[in-house]
């Protein structure tokens, strides 16, 4: 069984490695197939999720500051 923090890290590694996987397909010299580019939604979703867990850091944050 994983304990808060390692659940809390391996969400925070899955964020970033779809807003890194959304950025480096949004670059048209990696990936040239303009098909596997990124859309709005994705874009969206993915700045969604990387905020959220920002959000949660700085709760958790201050919740330790306290």
């Amino acid at each position: 069984m994983m304990s808060r923090q390692e659940r809390e890290l391996a969400e925070a590694l899955k964020a970033l490695g779809h807003l890194v996987d959304v950025v480096k397909r949004s670059d048209p010299e990696l990936y040239p197939d303009r098909s596997q580019a990124p859309d709005e939604q994705e874009w969206d979703a993915a700045i969604a999720d990387a905020e959220a867990l920002l959000a949660s850091h700085k709760a958790a944050q201050a919740v330790e500051v306290a």
